[in-house]
C-alpha cells in the first residue's frame, strides 16, 4: 500500500459503512469572534475521533441557512450542529429528520432536539448585581435581535434583574448583534438630553459594547467615569478594548465542545431522551465599570430609550 500511494476511497467506504465520519455545522456570522470560539470548540473534539467537520456561514440569513442545510444532508453529513439564523424559527421545519441535530446558543421556537445553551438571564443578573453594587441606579440595555432567543432573554432578564432591586430600564434600545448596531444605539443615547442618560449601560453582547465604547470616544463621553459599560460573552478583544472591557464571560469553546460530543454520542447511538445542557458564566470585571458619582446617582429616568434608534 505505501508503495503504490494507495489510498482508501472515501466515498466507497461510506457507501459500504454507511457513515461518512462528516458532521456539518452552520453559525451565523463567521466574522463574530463567538462563534469562532464554537467552532473551534467542534473541531477539537472532532479531530481527537477523525471526524471532518463542514462549515457554512449564513450571514444571519434563514435563507442561506436553509440552503445550507439542505448541502449537508445532500453530502450525507452523520449529524448536523446549528447556531440559528436571526428570524431562522422556522428551521425546524427544514431539518432533515434522517439526522442528529444539537442547536447551539440559541434555541428557535419548537426545538425539541438536543441543545447546549447558555444561562443568559443569569449572565445580565450578574452584569446588573455588579452595577448596583457599585452604587447605579440608573442602568441602560443595549439589546440585540429581539427574533432570536439570546436576544429575547437578555433583555428580559434585564428587565426581571432591575425589577427584583425595585429599579426601572433607564434606556433600553435594540438592534442587530454588531458593532454598527452598538455604535449607532449608543449614537442614539448620547443625542439625548444628558439628564436622560443612565450612569450605566448593559450591552446584549461584546460587538454591542465595542460599538457604543467607540460612539463614546466620538462623543468625548469617558468610560467609566461617564458611563461605566459591561458587555457579555467576553471575546477576545474585551480584555484588548480601550478601557478593557468588563464582560459576562460565556465559556464558547466548552459550548461547542459539548455540543460535540452529545452530536457524536447521538451518532453512536449512545443518548437517551433528547437533552438541553446549560453552561453557566462568569463575570470578568475589568475598568470599564467603576463606582458612580455620588452626585449622579438617583432613581432611574422615566422614559426608555426608542428600540428603532437602531
Amino acid at each position: 500500500m505505501v508503495e503504490l500511494g494507495y489510498r482508501p476511497n472515501k466515498v466507497a467506504r461510506a457507501l459500504t459503512l454507511q457513515r461518512t465520519n462528516t458532521v456539518g455545522m452552520v453559525i451565523p456570522d463567521v466574522a463574530n469572534p463567538f462563534f469562532g470560539e464554537l467552532m473551534r470548540g467542534v473541531e477539537e473534539v472532532a479531530r481527537g475521533i477523525g471526524c471532518c467537520v463542514l462549515f457554512g456561514n449564513t450571514d444571519n440569513n434563514p435563507v442561506e441557512e436553509r440552503r445550507y442545510l439542505t448541502e449537508f444532508s445532500e453530502r450525507r453529513v452523520d449529524g448536523l450542529l446549528v447556531v440559528v439564523a436571526a428570524g431562522g424559527d422556522g428551521i425546524v421545519s427544514a431539518l432533515p429528520s434522517s439526522v442528529p441535530v444539537v442547536a447551539l446558543d440559541r434555541v428557535p421556537e419548537g426545538w425539541s432536539a438536543d441543545a447546549v445553551v447558555v444561562d443568559n438571564r443569569h449572565g445580565i443578573e450578574q452584569a446588573v448585581a455588579h452595577l448596583v453594587k457599585l452604587g447605579h441606579r440608573r442602568i441602560g440595555f443595549i439589546g440585540g435581535d429581539q427574533t432570536q432567543s439570546t436576544g429575547r432573554e437578555r433583555r428580559s432578564g434585564f428587565e426581571e434583574a432591575l425589577a427584583r432591586r425595585g429599579l426601572e430600564p433607564a434606556w433600553i434600545s435594540e438592534g442587530p448583534f454588531s458593532l454598527d448596531s452598538g455604535h449607532a444605539q449608543a449614537d442614539h443615547l448620547f443625542r439625548q438630553p444628558r439628564s436622560r442618560w443612565p450612569t450605566a449601560l448593559v450591552a446584549a453582547n461584546d460587538l454591542l459594547a465595542l460599538g457604543v465604547l467607540a460612539a463614546a470616544r466620538e462623543a468625548s463621553v469617558a468610560i467609566p467615569d461617564d458611563l461605566s459599560v459591561c458587555g457579555f460573552d467576553d471575546i477576545a478583544y474585551a480584555a484588548l478594548a480601550v478601557p478593557p472591557l468588563t464582560s459576562v464571560r460565556q465559556p464558547a469553546r466548552e459550548i461547542g465542545a459539548q455540543a460535540a460530543r452529545l452530536l457524536f454520542d447521538r451518532i453512536e447511538g449512545r443518548a437517551g431522551p433528547p437533552q438541553t445542557r446549560v453552561v453557566r458564566t462568569t463575570l470578568i470585571v475589568r475598568a470599564s465599570t467603576t463606582k458612580v458619582a455620588p452626585t449622579d446617582a438617583g432613581s432611574p429616568a422615566t422614559a426608555a430609550g426608542d428600540s428603532s434608534a437602531s
